[in-house]
């Protein structure tokens, strides 16, 4: 994902980022780290989870606009990167939501961060969010 924010920074106009078929992202496997956190425990999934994050973040951030084009499921990290694009289009058939709260996890990818900032501007008066857009 990184060096897809920076080809599109260098040679295009934006970033589409999307599925050919369905889904766009079931997120993670949280069966493939489970051995990882068993190993070594939360210390040895920090890394993972602070890539993730950085990714997010520079999707956030590109200088250019990244859309996230969503058909289908967007469970998890999915999700979590769909909130951190500039724009989204989704089909209307999409499953969309942070599902490791049923398991009892915290999202590790930054949504919890972008659902409370949505809620927040979202609270503020209108001409207070058009001056932040």
């Amino acid at each position: 994902m990184s060096v897809g924010v920076d080809l599109a920074e260098r040679e295009y106009l934006g970033l589409v980022i999307g599925s050919g078929d369905e889904p766009f992202s079931a997120g993670a496997d949280l069966q493939a780290m489970l051995p990882l956190f068993m190993s070594g425990g939360v210390k040895a999934i920090e890394p993972v989870v602070a890539r993730l994050q950085q990714a997010h973040l520079k999707l956030k951030y590109a200088q250019v606009p990244v859309v996230a084009a969503v058909a289908g499921l967007a469970l998890g990290g999915g999700c979590e990167l769909m909130m951190h694009a500039s724009r989204r289009v989704v089909a209307l058939e999409s499953y969309i939501g942070l599902v490791e709260v049923g398991i009892g996890l915290l999202p590790a990818g930054g949504g919890l961060k972008e659902i409370a900032l949505r809620a927040a501007q979202a609270a503020q008066p209108r001409a207070a969010r058009c001056r932040d857009d």
